[in-house]
């Protein structure tokens, strides 16, 4: 393919992540021996005080093992990142 008509007739497969699509953002709580990370996604200019964030928190125990749980036990975007920490996760 050195042509540019040879380029413009290749279809290319197009892939997209969380972060080419969404807003993001993370915060770490230490409480005692167990690490939290939030993670939140919202449209492109959210606000961070408005309920349009899927949320979810990732733990990390002192044994190694982790668990992942969504603000409200699911992954819909109804949910205020500025709240994060204060959620209730399942």
């Amino acid at each position: 393919m050195n042509t540019l008509t040879e380029l413009q007739q290749h279809k290319y497969k197009v892939t997209h992540q969380a972060s080419d699509t969404f807003a993001a953002r993370s915060k770490q709580v230490i409480e005692g021996a167990t690490t939290h990370i939030y993670m939140g996604y919202g449209l492109p200019g959210s606000n961070e005080g408005e309920s349009v964030w899927r949320i979810k928190r990732v733990s990390l125990f002192s044994d190694e093992s982790s668990s992942t749980m969504w603000a409200d036990g699911n992954a819909d975007f109804d949910n205020i990142w500025s709240n994060a920490v204060s959620l209730s996760y399942s």
